[in-house]
């Protein structure tokens, strides 16, 4: 009998690529892995990947790098078990499957040179991370919308169709710009778990805690803001868990193109440290052909990031993990960004 699914932006290739995924997880195990401070997009991703995998008699565990609060509370409600990559032992010859990402530099903690398949929905990373599957959807919003296309429906029960949706309504900010037959995925699934929308609300973008509220006031007071051609392009520092936090909320208070960067490690001289850097870029923007995933790479470029370890992401949200002084990775956002604004302009 012909398999049904949810979703369909996967391809019969795709799903081919998928079920050979399958043998070989059930032949060896696998691991699990999303991308560093992981959002409900990788969490949910990663969770009904994991419930599919042993409802077909492959074990696996999810491995991350650090988590940040944000994502505890679908954590909590799936029941989820995470293990960081220290727990992990190098002697451990189980394949990695990367979920949410396909930058090298976004997995820090994942000290395996194996990559069984990476399935996510950003644009290949320059170069990309190597793999010897690799399911690739663009056009999708959230990478579980292409689990929810790969996955077949009958395989797809409560928790896992809650993990997807909440997945969903994480990286699409609620809903917001997708498309008619996203929204079916979406409602599909939220049909399939019992939960109403407004829970799924709730895991996807849970509220603030006063102090972390406080502190993304006090930071805002912070930032450097230049305006280049009727874009306002605001940069500055975190000290939250994830740099994410600040440059989501200051995105919403409707700044086009935002950089947060978030200290994570010393660098080799007492000048440099390492930063995790969280970019967003409005839709009306990413519309006009200026790309957060443009404006990260661009900006490890201007600071002589080694080619394995240039930032990514999709058009609204991207990441990088770059070392030098903060003066000189500020600088080199805000050209980068500059030059992502010029680009656009010479396209209109």
């Amino acid at each position: 009998m012909q398999q049904q699914y949810v979703g369909g932006v996967a391809t019969p290739a795709d799903r081919k690529h998928f079920e050979r995924i399958l043998r070989i997880a059930k032949a060896r195990g696998a691991i699990i892995t999303t991308h560093d401070t992981p959002d409900v997009d990788g969490i949910g991703a990663a969770f009904a990947f994991q419930r599919y995998l042993g409802k077909n008699g492959a074990t696996a565990d999810i491995a991350t790098g650090k988590t940040i609060p944000l994502t505890d509370p679908l954590v909590e409600r799936l029941g989820m078990k995470l293990m960081g990559w220290h727990l992990i032992a190098t002697s451990d010859a189980r394949p990695i499957i990367a979920v949410d990402t396909n930058t090298a530099s976004l997995l820090s903690g994942c000290k395996k040179n194996e990559i069984l398949a990476i399935i996510d929905h950003h644009g290949l990373s320059k170069p990309e991370l190597e793999a010897k599957f690799r399911i690739i959807k663009e056009k999708a919003v959230s990478v579980c919308e292409v689990l929810a296309s790969l996955i077949p429906e009958g395989d797809i029960d409560r928790v896992s169709a809650l993990a997807l949706a909440v997945g969903i309504a994480g990286d699409s900010e609620q809903l917001k710009d997708i498309d008619r037959d996203t929204l079916s995925i979406f409602d599909a699934l939220v049909a399939k778990s019992g939960e109403s929308k407004s829970a799924i609300d709730a895991l996807a973008c849970p509220p603030l805690k006063p102090d972390v509220i406080a502190i993304v006031l006090e930071e805002m007071r912070h930032l450097h803001t230049e305006s280049y051609r009727g874009k306002v392009i605001s940069v500055g520092a975190s000290g939250l868990e994830s740099p994410a936090i600040l440059a989501t909320k200051v995105k919403d208070m409707d700044v086009p193109i935002v950089a947060i960067l978030g200290l994570i490690g010393a660098g080799a001289t007492a000048e440099e440290n390492w930063y995790k850097v969280s970019f967003r870029v409005r839709h009306p923007e990413v519309y006009q052909g200026i790309r957060a995933s443009d404006i990260a790479r661009r900006s490890s470029e201007r600071c002589r990031m080694p080619a394995d370890m240039l930032g990514g992401g999709h058009e609204a949200k991207a990441a990088a993990v770059i070392r030098g002084t903060y003066d000189n990775i500020v600088r080199a956002v805000l050209d980068a960004a500059k030059e992502s604004i010029d680009r656009a302009d010479r396209k209109v």
